[in-house]
């Protein structure tokens, strides 16, 4: 837990806040609450759940219409908005460690990264109360554009952040292939052991609008380098660079 810098969380959000107070309350976990006799986030998150996934329901239909049925757009919706890519998010944009727990919680270390996840629907709710819907909306798609495009985009379509509707597009994200899996099952297929790790080489742009770059090793040995805007989609472009490698080599 690090101490709270208002000024290093707006940036790395890449908002600005009217109401500091209500910015602390976003990262305000109940354990510390009860504590330090302050509110906690939970009403927020409880909002911002909501907030993001009519965010995510409006672009869903701009986008189908009618044209797709409600069992594939409910689990794909689940897919964007589960607690595991509000993990991924918190800490790629650098602010889970700006929780506040108790002392003894975090020395403890009795907390999960659900609570990490909370931090995003709450930081929605936050963003929706100090500037208003607009705002909010252009928020998640900001932060959300990866996860959005990986679930929604077809050979066809994309989401365009300027208009925040999905619009036509050259090709295909490559970020929509399973790549990881794909490079596990090629070399399964070839030898009984191998170890596959994928290490973060470095981090550029603002703290809000990261981009990382990934080696992919297989074996110790480096087979592939790819960059994304988040670290799953950076892994990704790694196992496929790490693939055509391979193929070259004719191991695959």
């Amino acid at each position: 837990m690090k101490n709270f810098d208002y000024e290093t969380i707006e940036r790395k959000i890449g908002v600005s806040f009217n109401d500091k107070k209500l910015l602390a309350k976003v990262f305000t976990h109940t354990s510390y609450a009860n504590e330090k006799d302050k509110a906690d986030y939970q009403n927020l998150e409880f909002l911002g759940d909501s907030i993001l996934g009519f965010v995510i329901a409006d672009l869903q239909y701009k986008k189908y219409g009618d044209d797709v049925k409600v069992g594939i757009l409910s689990p794909m919706r689940s897919r964007i908005v589960e607690n595991t890519s509000l993990i991924d998010l918190a800490n790629s944009l650098g602010i889970a460690e700006y929780l506040n727990t108790t002392t003894e919680k975090h020395k403890s270390g009795d907390y999960f990264d659900k609570e990490y996840g909370d931090i995003i629907e709450a930081l929605i709710a936050g963003v929706y109360i100090d500037k208003g819907f607009d705002e909010a909306k252009k928020f998640i798609e900001r932060v959300f554009v990866d996860i959005i495009n990986r679930e929604m985009v077809d050979d066809t379509n994309q989401l365009d952040l300027d208009s925040g509707t999905v619009k036509k597009v050259e090709k295909i994200s490559d970020s929509k292939v399973d790549y990881k899996t794909k490079l596990q099952e090629l070399l399964q297929k070839k030898k009984s052991t191998v170890s596959i790790e994928y290490k973060e080489k470095n981090r550029t742009g603002e703290d809000h609008n990261p981009v990382f770059t990934f080696i992919c090793e297989i074996n110790g040995e480096n087979m592939g380098q790819g960059t994304g805007k988040s670290k799953k989609i950076a892994q990704a472009m790694s196992a496929k660079v790490a693939i055509e490698n391979l193929e070259e080599r004719e191991i695959c």
